[in-house]
């Protein structure tokens, strides 16, 4: 996706960004990004255990509905990291732009 916006880091950078600012604006984006995958993860890992769990209990195996918090931050911190090294290429080619191709075209 940096290569499609080349023209629009161009015109940031002409702006005034520095490449820091851009590359938090892109790290930034990685990140929020990979939030709301956990997110809707998260909210569909749960559905999908509450179900397995009804399901079982109507047919006999009684299976208790447990969550351990400490495996969803771990997967928070997982899909954090994850997130951060996604966005470290892109960060890298942007650093690479210059200002004047960028704009040419």
């Amino acid at each position: 996706s940096i290569h499609e916006r080349r023209w629009e880091i161009g015109i940031l950078r002409t702006l005034g960004m520095t490449k820091r600012q851009i590359a938090r604006t892109i790290l930034g984006e990685a990140i929020l990004l990979g939030a709301i995958g956990y997110a809707f993860g998260l909210v569909a890992g749960l559905v999908l255990l509450q179900n397995m769990v009804n399901s079982m209990n109507q047919r006999g195996f009684i299976i208790p509905y447990i969550i351990q918090w400490n495996t969803v931050g771990i997967a928070l911190l997982i899909a954090f990291a994850i997130s951060l090294i996604s966005g470290a290429y892109p960060v890298y080619r942007a650093m690479k732009i210059n200002i004047v191709e960028a704009l040419r075209g």
